[in-house]
């Protein structure tokens, strides 16, 4: 194995510990962990590398972290050097050099089963099971008490259709590590991708048990009352998983804001969408976070203009500008001139304007740096809105064609093009594709609300019955979580 350089031994038990911990994907342990042995040892170069991976995923800041690690890096051993380098690529999100890195760590050090595992466990992360897969079987055949490594291979073999496999390697993983609230919310991963959702709430229930501080594990508890259908229930979940983040940064709660805020969505409450949007505005600005702040205006245009409320829409356009203009040329590291654009242009064509929206789009186009940039995706975008406008329905499917990519409100507006083009069939699939988006964002929300009734009118007026002649009309503020029509 590496061969690891600590000040004492009382900081490199405490690393084991920590480093341990890390491996088991139990990031709070991990950080108590690692803390304590920066504090014994604070030029403890792979303490430091490893903290700042496990602050990463708590949702903090592990860069400052990170440049530190580097410089202790000089007087630590090549294989320390060198996964040091891994795990820094790691916190810079720079994951294709993390995993070279990582592979000529295993060529020197082939008995390292931690360098093993991080390389299996990012080919997985990054979606090439198939190169993960036979990584993780070696090294369970070489260290069959390894039992962290049981966890990604349950994930490797998800990825590849193997759900059989899956469950008994993630089983086999919470067997192991009964107390570890992170080897539950695995299991319930598996259990939910095979439609088992009850017994998937039921392990997270017990992953929140075992550690109250365990939020993560709360915030997927609201993910998948999302996916029952019980909205209210969600967002109590949320908002507990804010409050038991003690271990986490505060930007963990913008994360389950735009969460919050998709639940409205998905109940057509846009009102209380936009409150919840503006108030992780507000929080972001607070926290330093700029490009959180921008994308929650960015949000709050998109729900009012695809919603048709322009007007609402008018004066969030204006402090979204001003916000913008602020920044200055370090607007240009958010790509927000051309989002801000994109959305003059939308509101433009949305109001009639459409020499205005011409103009948005002559700038986005003279801004393409290449054929594939953020720019040619808007003004596409922007060109498909400008021709449904217009009524120009065939331009406006090619427009949206030419947008592509993943996401469901692109989906949605090329449905509703292909709907009034006369063409009922090409529509009605992507309004089921938007209304089966899988995510928790507020474009998923947004289009699975608004195509959900388009295909399945019986998904948003369940048990709505309109009066007769001389009958009660229903109750004026209805269920949480049923539609008031």
């Amino acid at each position: 194995e590496i061969e690891i350089t600590a000040g004492s031994d009382e900081a490199r038990v405490m690393f084991e510990r920590g480093r341990e911990a890390f491996h088991r994907t139990w990031f709070e342990r991990a950080d108590e962990l690692l803390e304590e042995s920066i504090r014994i040892d604070p030029n403890f170069a792979m303490a430091q590398a490893y903290k700042a991976a496990a602050e990463t995923l708590l949702y903090f800041d592990g860069s400052k972290r990170a440049v530190r690690a580097t410089e202790l890096a000089a007087d630590a051993t090549a294989g320390e050097r060198m996964m040091i380098a891994a795990l820094v690529d790691f916190v810079h999100g720079d994951y294709e050099s993390a995993i070279v890195t990582l592979q000529r760590v295993v060529e020197g050090w082939p008995n390292d089963r931690y360098a093993r595992h991080a390389l299996g466990f990012t080919f997985v992360d990054l979606g090439h099971p198939e190169r993960g897969l036979p990584i993780l079987e070696a090294l369970l055949r070489d260290e069959p008490n390894f039992f962290a490594a049981w966890n990604h291979l349950g994930y490797a073999y998800l990825e590849t259709g193997d759900g059989i496999r899956s469950e008994q390697a993630i089983t086999r993983f919470v067997a192991e590590d009964p107390r570890n609230p992170s080897a539950r919310d695995s299991l319930a991963d598996v259990l939910v991708a095979t439609g088992r959702i009850d017994e998937a709430v039921a392990s997270l229930t017990r992953s929140i048990l075992l550690d109250e501080g365990y939020a993560y594990g709360m915030q997927h508890l609201g993910d998948l009352m999302v996916l029952q259908g019980e909205l209210s229930m969600a967002r109590t979940a949320y908002l507990r998983s804010v409050e038991m983040a003690a271990a986490y940064s505060p930007r963990f709660g913008l994360v389950v804001r735009e969460r919050i805020a998709g639940t409205w969505l998905r109940q057509f409450q846009f009102d209380n969408a936009d409150a919840i949007l503006d108030k992780l505005r507000d929080e972001a600005v607070m926290l330093g976070e700029e490009g959180s702040a921008l994308a929650a205006q960015r949000a709050r245009l998109t729900v009012q203009l695809t919603t048709g409320h322009s007007d609402v829409a008018d004066p969030i356009l204006v402090t979204y500008s001003e916000q913008v203009g602020n920044l200055g040329d370090a607007a240009s590291d958010f790509g927000e001139p051309s989002y801000l654009d994109f959305f003059t242009g939308w509101k433009a064509a949305v109001d009639g304007r459409f020499s205005d929206a011409e103009s948005a789009l002559t700038r986005l186009e003279s801004a393409a740096p290449h054929a594939d940039s953020l720019e040619v995706i808007l003004g596409a975008r922007l060109l498909g809105e400008l021709a449904l406008a217009q009524l120009q329905y065939d331009e406006a499917i090619d427009a949206f064609e030419m947008a592509g990519g993943s996401d469901p409100l692109v989906s949605l507006r090329l449905a509703l093009a292909y709907d009034a083009a006369g063409r009922p069939a090409a529509a009605d699939a992507l309004f089921e594709s938007a209304a089966m988006c899988d995510t928790y964002d507020v474009e998923c929300a947004l289009a699975s609300a608004l195509a959900t009734p388009l295909f399945d009118l019986d998904h948003v007026m369940p048990d709505y019955v309109f009066p007769g002649p001389g009958e009660p009309a229903p109750e004026a503020e209805p269920d949480d979580g049923s539609l008031a029509i």
